[in-house]
């Protein structure tokens, strides 16, 4: 996310010039903070709750709301990166504007 070097469909994206691209980008990185803030917000009352009754994995016996929590953590920080990226999009050329210049 934060390189957007992850899998994109841009048919339409590429058929689109600058500004009208970029929104599109934009709503983009929208759609996965809305994703994130709702996983987010369920996962951390799934976790709480699996703390809560010190849950463990089945055959390992390992407790399981660390792991829960690690996953809500790189979730949230994906969200971050999403909300920062769609504030501040990398470079892009004029023939694509989809795709970044690194």
């Amino acid at each position: 996310v934060l390189r957007d070097q992850h899998i994109r469909v841009s048919i339409v994206v590429d058929r689109l010039g600058g500004e009208a691209a970029r929104l599109v980008v934009g709503l983009g990185h929208a759609v996965l903070l809305a994703f994130v803030t709702a996983f987010v917000w369920q996962a951390w009352a799934i976790a709480a709750f699996t703390a809560q009754l010190n849950l463990m994995a089945e055959q390992s016996r390992l407790p399981l709301a660390p792991f829960l929590y690690l996953c809500i953590a790189a979730t949230g920080l994906a969200g971050v990166v999403a909300a920062w990226r769609a504030a501040v999009p990398l470079a892009t050329t004029a023939a694509s504007p989809s795709r970044p210049v690194h």
